[in-house]
């Protein structure tokens, strides 16, 4: 056991996640890490500052170079890295700009969902003649040939609008946290996808 062992001076660390900071504002490692260590020593190593400056761009840190920073302020530490060896520091957005814009293409955006995939659905319905099946259903299950199809189309596409909405978790309320829905899970995916890529290209423009 060496002396830093023995003295409790032994420090972990691991990056924090969804970093977001305003541009221009200072960048200190209470931002970017959870620390564990003796109480004073951990508050003398939160308020390191890594970009006094802040960061205009993203900006990959490495637990190298996290490790250099501490051990440059700090001196000689026996220091424990756990989890990812890299984060990606994001300046948050500045708000502001054309709202009306905004709004403008998230609308035109929902209409264009709703639209396709309202005709795909009734291109697959034509495909499989949809009307001819709830027809024959309603001869079979009535006798009464002269059997009206939304008989069975008026509870079918209830039960498509349904059925989507309990496949995307839309009814869950409170439990959507615990149980997420297929959407969310998708989401989270792409948003560590593109970490994982922001992190590589800025590896490749620095070799």
């Amino acid at each position: 056991m060496n002396r830093h062992d023995q003295d409790g001076g032994i420090i972990y660390t691991q990056f924090k996640t969804g970093f977001r900071i305003e541009p221009g504002r200072p960048v200190s490692l209470g931002d970017i890490l959870d620390i564990a260590c003796l109480p004073g020593l951990k508050d003398k190593i939160l308020r390191i500052k890594v970009f006094p400056e802040g960061i205009k761009e993203p900006v990959k840190v490495s637990a190298v170079q996290v490790i250099g920073i501490i051990t440059a302020e700090i001196g000689d530490m026996t220091i424990n890295h756990m989890g990812s060896t890299n984060i990606l520091l994001v300046p948050a957005k500045q708000q502001g700009g054309n709202r009306l814009l905004a709004y403008a293409r998230l609308i035109f955006a929902m209409i264009l969902l709703f639209f396709g995939s309202a005709l795909a659905i009734m291109y697959f319905h034509a495909d499989v003649n949809m009307k001819e099946v709830h027809r024959m259903l309603g001869r079979l299950l009535t006798g009464d040939r002269a059997a009206s199809p939304l008989l069975f189309s008026i509870p079918y596409s209830l039960g498509i609008g349904i059925g989507i909405g309990v496949f995307f978790n839309m009814f869950a309320g409170k439990d959507r946290r615990s149980r997420p829905g297929p959407l969310e899970l998708e989401l989270h995916q792409g948003k560590r996808e593109l970490h994982d890529y922001l992190i590589y290209m800025e590896e490749q423009d620095k070799s």
